[in-house]
């Protein structure tokens, strides 16, 4: 972050400078206590589960002196502030989101930024695009799902002068979200990866999920593009928005990729625009984010052919389809999930090559209100065709799949039916052996990325 000062802060947060005991400047925001610097200053949210004032004592045992708190605590605890800067504002949450939009406008207002968002593979392609724009550029880019009110202006203030591209990811949940923070952004590009059915218990229909994703276009700016997947559902009304935006619109097509080779978990080798590529990132699905990645380098001036040995060495980011590699195998896919993404994982499982059992832990998708049932007995049909040894159910939906499959033919012994996490974590510790491969995917609310640790420490038992 570019110093900034305490009263440019205190300015457009629309808050009142307290108390003004401490230094003028400040080198960054944080809102975790936990891995604050001195020199920073402390924003105090306020959640459903947590309150940041509860932590502004331990800030200032790590010598913080700059703070950004509400009204009410602070008027309950101004001996706090005696020796430090006190900024006062009725909502901390929208006083972050103006401190992020005010950033980008007074101080990296000539910094590329792309931002991108879609209902599956917004993170995954985001690590790639950054990793491939390196090849040229200082990048900056949101770390893990920084994709928020909360993770997007943290992800804009980390942008600074030896900056060339900030690459960042925009989520939603209600139709709003993205315009609001799209504004905040406002990209020079925009990347929708696609559209799915992600969150349609708030939205209801895919369609209306392509219109609040197309809020996208509302923040870029005058003369910017925006990347559109050729094969999305609801193309045309992406299209028909960013036409009304009249932003001037580019492609990317998985459907021009060769695949030479599916290694499955151990990678695949590909051809795109005449370059052949060997990468370790598994599933031959992740080749539609390299291909929107590399319209996205070719866009900035950067030959794809240069890129063949960062394409070879690409890393991905936690919880999904990470391989883990021991005495077994783990596909740790447990981050989230939605329909078009647990039957990539399962066709991944299928694909890998395996001289054991293939065990896929599956837990329900969540946020699919009345499509729910229908949609994970979609993904149950997907499982009948695939090679799967055992199917272990959690969730009450997964429970319906666990009767579905077991009618339709598949062994009772082999599909089975778990009501919690220690269950599961019990039923493979007997049930893993040498050689299996255990993929573990689900939404986030069901916690499997817990199953996805046991299996980890289990790795280093002996066999």
């Amino acid at each position: 972050m570019i110093e900034v000062s305490v009263s440019w802060l205190a300015k457009v947060s629309r808050g009142r400078l307290a108390y003004s005991k401490g230094p003028k400047l400040i080198s960054g925001i944080s809102t975790d206590s936990r891995n604050i610097k001195e020199g920073e200053c402390f924003v105090a949210l306020r959640g459903k589960n947590f309150d940041g004032h509860n932590f502004v004592k331990e800030c200032l045992s790590k010598k913080v002196t700059t703070f950004v708190v509400e009204d009410a605590f602070f008027n309950s605890n101004t001996n706090l502030f005696e020796s430090a800067n006190a900024i006062v504002v009725k909502d901390t949450y929208r006083a972050l989101m103006d401190i992020g939009s005010a950033y980008r406008n007074d101080f990296v207002p000539d910094k590329k930024i792309i931002a991108i968002t879609g209902s599956s593979g917004k993170t995954t392609t985001k690590y790639i695009i950054a990793q491939l724009l390196s090849y040229k550029y200082k990048v900056e880019f949101s770390p893990k799902s920084y994709n928020n009110n909360v993770g997007v202006p943290l992800s804009i203030l980390k942008i600074n002068e030896d900056t060339d591209i900030g690459v960042l990811e925009v989520g939603m949940n209600r139709k709003g979200e993205i315009r609001k923070l799209s504004k905040i952004i406002m990209p020079d590009v925009g990347i929708i990866t696609n559209i799915g059915y992600a969150h349609i218990e708030f939205l209801k229909t895919v369609r209306n999920i392509a219109l609040a994703k197309s809020e996208l276009f509302e923040g870029i700016r005058q003369g910017g593009v925006v990347f559109l997947n050729k094969n999305s559902r609801y193309l045309d009304v992406l299209e028909v928005n960013a036409k009304r935006f009249q932003l001037d619109i580019h492609y990317f097509d998985v459907k021009e990729a060769r695949v030479i080779q599916n290694r499955g978990i151990d990678g695949v080798v590909f051809e795109y625009d005449d370059v052949e590529f060997d990468t370790s990132v598994p599933g031959t699905h992740n080749i539609e984010n390299l291909v929107c990645a590399f319209e996205i380098a070719k866009f900035f001036g950067i030959k794809i052919s240069d890129l063949v040995s960062i394409v070879k060495n690409l890393s991905l980011p936690e919880m999904r389809n990470n391989v883990i590699r021991g005495w077994f195998t783990v596909i740790d896919d447990s981050y989230n999930a939605n329909p078009d993404s647990m039957m990539m994982a399962l066709d991944l499982l299928d694909s890998a090559k395996s001289k054991g059992k293939k065990i896929a832990v599956l837990g329900d998708m969540l946020e699919l209100g009345e499509h729910s049932q229908k949609l994970h007995l979609q993904v149950a049909d997907h499982i009948l065709n695939k090679n799967i040894d055992y199917i272990l159910c959690y969730g009450e939906n997964f429970s319906l799949v666990h009767d579905y499959l077991i009618e339709k033919g598949m062994d009772k012994n082999n599909v089975i039916s778990t009501s919690s996490i220690n269950e599961i974590a019990d039923i493979l510790g007997y049930l893993v052996k040498e050689g299996d491969i255990v993929l573990v995917k689900g939404s986030r609310g069901m916690r499997l990325n817990e199953i996805a640790s046991f299996l980890e420490n289990k790795m280093k038992e002996n066999v």
